[in-house]
């Protein structure tokens, strides 16, 4: 039933290779997802390097390479808070203080569980906020583009004639 409905995936090609390129950027929910990953692997007690190496399979876009890279440099033996480090942009500088402050003070998971906590409190807060921005342009957009066309399409010829039987110049607006 899918092969029914036309697809990007069809357009591109292979989606193999569209998921290695895109996103260019990190997104928010890919750092959310592996801090959340880094926070249950700590709390469990499991090697983190090949669960961050399974991760970096699941990721498409340039979180892929850094994942890859943070999975290969956990793998060498560094601390997680100095792999983090070198990878830039694989998580935010707050998640890289959250895991730090964690590391040095001994609490495990505590700084990392309560920025999560507070992410997702303004992430719930934002989202039906950004959701009316949305609609509000969906809905907005289209009738803008109605009204102009009709405008354009039978009110201006009218406009044009009236102006031509009264020898009036029209103005230039």
């Amino acid at each position: 039933m899918s092969s029914w409905f036309p697809t990007l995936r069809r357009l591109v090609g292979n989606s193999s290779s569209f998921r290695l390129w895109w996103p260019w950027f990190t997104t928010a929910a890919q750092r959310q997802s592996l801090l959340r990953l880094i926070a249950v692997a700590t709390e469990e007690q499991l090697p983190l390097a090949p669960l961050v190496e399974s991760w970096a399979q699941d990721e498409c876009g340039v979180q892929r390479r850094r994942v890859r890279k943070l999975a290969q440099l956990l793998a060498e033996g560094r601390p997680l808070g100095e792999a983090v480090e070198l990878v830039p942009g694989v998580l935010h500088e707050e998640d890289l203080l959250a895991l730090r402050f964690d590391a040095q003070s001994g609490t495990r998971t505590a700084a990392i569980r309560e920025l999560l906590a507070s992410r997702e409190i303004a992430c719930a807060k934002a989202t039906p906020r950004m959701q009316r921005a949305v609609i509000y342009l969906a809905v907005l957009v289209p009738v803008g583009l109605l009204l102009i066309a009709f405008t354009q399409i039978n009110v201006v010829p009218v406009l044009g004639k009236i102006f031509s039987e009264f020898d009036v110049e029209m103005p230039p607006a």
